[in-house]
């Protein structure tokens, strides 16, 4: 059974607001590296739930966007030229909101680029 797509498009919606922080996070003039991988990350994550929504497969609430791409490469093996990306950004789910962990600005680039890859290829899935 697939999931209503109001549903989908309300997932993608999240998505796409986090995307869209990280862009206006990274443009600033202030270094918010740290909050910029972790919407890089959270965007990533919500358009691999959307696309497993979409295919009306359960998913875990969970933030490890390599066991989100397994679930998605169980649907559509193309996914798993997403596992390099994925890796990147599966760090900032958690630690790097917190005091002592600090990302830097190559660090914050290499999240915006992670993430601008798994956008691309995932919206192609998630056109209807």
């Amino acid at each position: 059974m697939t999931a209503p797509k109001e549903e989908v498009r309300e997932w993608i919606r999240k998505a796409e607001l986090d995307y869209a922080s990280a862009l206006i996070l990274a443009s600033g003039r202030k270094a918010f590296h740290e909050i910029v991988c972790f919407h890089c990350q959270q965007a990533a994550e919500k358009y691999m739930k959307a696309y497993l929504l979409l295919k009306g497969v359960r998913f875990p609430k969970i933030h490890d966007l390599e066991r989100l791409i397994y679930l998605c490469s169980r649907e559509s093996r193309s996914f798993k030229q997403l596992e390099d990306p994925a890796g990147i950004l599966s760090v900032y789910a958690v630690d790097v909101r917190y005091p002592g962990v600090d990302a830097s600005a190559a660090e914050a680039g290499e999240a915006l680029k992670a993430v601008r890859t798994i956008r691309r290829f995932a919206r192609k899935y998630l056109e209807f």
